[in-house]
């Protein structure tokens, strides 16, 4: 099966030689979700940004081998489009992916036209209408704080599927929604992935999310991998490392 992310003995470690990732490994396969798991400082973040080469210049990165898509990340040269087309990045709070000055068609179109992408603003209409955004013709002219939460991540979700990324890093996507809004995000992220051959990497402390989405399982503590599993042919239940178990039972 293609890997669409494959590390073998990725370190990340800060001036101080404190180590924030020690010799991680990881596999994500093409079309599946391999959900993350870990406590608040564990390196989930930090593996998020180093995926796509947005680490603080005050970290250093090395490895043995880390290839994004099948390509050595050393490789990869204009990352710039490479983030927005071959990897969408949904982050925890999805304020943090706009401007509160423009207006949401304004940041929407700049998007598609940073990585080279032709979209009308029929097809945005047409798209977010699909994903159950209602009055979008209204709400593009506005600044995105005018729409809720739960409208803002499906906005991003929305942007990804027209773009169809080889890889999606979902950063705790539902953790300031609600009951109902988790639903839906969840379900639009299913159908996503299921639709083409993305992948996505799961960022979450939800033992429910992970039980419901999850193929596949690493549990990180203080930058090292303590745990992994299918879920597939193997129930949380039998979890080996009481931190796991902490975690996700």
């Amino acid at each position: 099966m293609f890997e669409a992310i494959h590390c073998k003995n990725l370190r990340v470690t800060d001036l101080q030689g404190r180590k924030l990732l020690d010799n991680f490994n990881f596999q994500l396969s093409e079309g599946k979700i391999h959900a993350l798991v870990g406590g608040s400082g564990s390196g989930k973040s930090t593996f998020c940004f180093a995926i796509q080469n947005l680490l603080l210049n005050n970290l250093n990165l090395e490895f043995d081998e880390f290839l994004i898509m099948g390509i050595d990340f050393k490789k990869i040269s204009n990352w710039k489009k490479w983030r927005g087309k071959e990897i969408c990045y949904i982050p925890q709070n999805p304020a943090d992916s706009f401007h509160p000055y423009f207006s949401l068609k304004t940041q929407i179109l700049d998007t598609f036209k940073e990585i080279g992408v032709s979209i009308s603003i029929l097809q945005i209409i047409d798209l977010f209408e699909k994903f159950g955004i209602k009055n979008i013709e209204e709400k593009l002219e506005k600044s995105p704080f005018s729409l809720s939460g739960g409208e803002r991540q499906r906005v991003l979700i929305a942007i990804s599927s027209f773009i169809q990324p080889k890889i999606i890093i979902a950063d705790e996507p539902t953790t300031a929604l609600d009951s109902l809004n988790e639903r839906i995000v969840l379900k639009d992220l299913i159908e996503l992935i299921n639709a083409g051959n993305t992948s996505l990497l799961l960022i979450t402390h939800d033992r429910r999310i992970v039980r419901e989405l999850a193929d596949e399982v690493t549990v990180l503590k203080n930058g090292v991998s303590v745990e992994h599993f299918f879920l597939n042919n193997k129930s949380l239940e039998g979890l080996k490392e009481e931190y796991s178990k902490k975690l996700l039972l």
